[in-house]
């Protein structure tokens, strides 16, 4: 397999992991533009799905994670050969006009210079056409092998454990491209080549939540009830612990870092002087070993911080409160 190829098959499987909420939300924003074809009931029932989804969203975060990089098989694959030249138009338009023969009509009619003129701009077009098909052949070919140059020099500084082209994989391959959205800051502290140290601003739950919970009565119309205290809270910390295991995740399905330290940062009420400010939420430690032994599909992740040396002070009653981060030294 080519490294074209393999790049090719780790973006294939990065769009088929995308979560079924990524996908269904896509498909609730096509149906929204088509509200005004649908019935009252469906209205209803699109509205009531929107809502689902949108929760779903931020609760099953941890549930995917791209598959690990193979950086030796990236760096020890050859570059694609340049494209020859193509002559598969030309050689058609030249067949043509080689095995011209006039009809009895068209030498009556004067039309056989007219019928080879033809046949040669059409030869002319086809030698054209095939020049072009290589020019974007070649194009392509350029650009490609820029790119695998590309990633085999990233895959050399990888595989040498090189913490400046961990950075620069983590930039080439975005990783974190579908939470980035549900993130207010993210920053990247390198400090030794067996784990990486990352922190990251979560949204406020004002912001992130939906107001209300929806669901359809049995006459198909919508029934909306306030989010409680603890519904919210329920969400809220699905988001935030989903969120620092899937950059866990990530982060070791593209690199060879044995484990990932994850600070997450959110705004929290003062009551000293009546304003939010930035405090520390959760501090996590994840070593690999660990996150490979867990079946993301059926836990529930915040009953999963159990797994790992974390700080996390949350109730469903409560909240979060702030915390103070782990150490980045401390031993798995």
């Amino acid at each position: 397999m080519t490294t074209n190829q393999i790049i090719k098959t780790y973006q294939a499987q990065k769009r088929k992991n995308q979560r079924q909420a990524i996908h269904r939300q896509k498909e609730l924003e096509r149906q929204r533009k088509e509200l005004h074809k649908l019935t009252d009931a469906q209205i209803a029932a699109h509205e009531v799905k929107v809502n689902e989804n949108h929760i779903d969203l931020l609760t099953s975060f941890h549930a995917e994670a791209s598959e690990p990089y193979d950086w030796a098989e990236l760096q020890s694959t050859e570059l694609p050969q340049t494209p020859e030249p193509l002559s598969i138009n030309q050689d058609v338009a030249r067949e043509r006009l080689h095995y011209f023969k006039p009809s009895i009509m068209q030498k009556m009619l004067g039309k056989e210079k007219e019928i080879v003129a033809s046949l040669q701009q059409e030869l002319e077009a086809a030698i054209a056409k095939d020049k072009e098909l290589h020019e974007n052949a070649l194009k392509e070919h350029r650009e490609s092998t820029e790119e695998i140059l590309k990633v085999k020099e990233i895959a050399s500084g990888v595989l040498d454990q090189d913490l400046n082209w961990y950075v620069k994989a983590l930039d080439h391959f975005k990783p974190y491209d579908e939470v980035a959205k549900y993130l207010t800051s993210f920053q990247i502290h390198s400090k030794h080549n067996s784990y990486l140290e990352i922190t990251i601003g979560v949204a406020d739950e004002n912001t992130v939540l939906p107001k209300e919970e929806k669901t359809l009565t049995k006459s198909g119309k919508v029934s909306s009830k306030q989010l409680t205290a603890s519904r919210k809270n329920e969400i809220y910390g699905a988001y935030v612990c989903g969120i620092s295991l899937r950059i866990a995740r990530e982060t070791m399905a593209l690199l060879p870092v044995e484990r990932v330290i994850v600070h997450v940062n959110a705004q929290l009420l003062n009551s000293v002087t009546g304003y939010k400010e930035p405090k520390t939420i959760l501090s996590a430690l994840y070593p690999k070993a660990t996150i490979n032994q867990l079946n993301f599909d059926a836990i529930d992740c915040i009953q999963a911080m159990g797994n790992f040396k974390h700080n996390m002070q949350f109730s469903k009653t409560k909240g979060f409160t702030a915390i103070e981060i782990l150490d980045s030294a401390i031993n798995p």
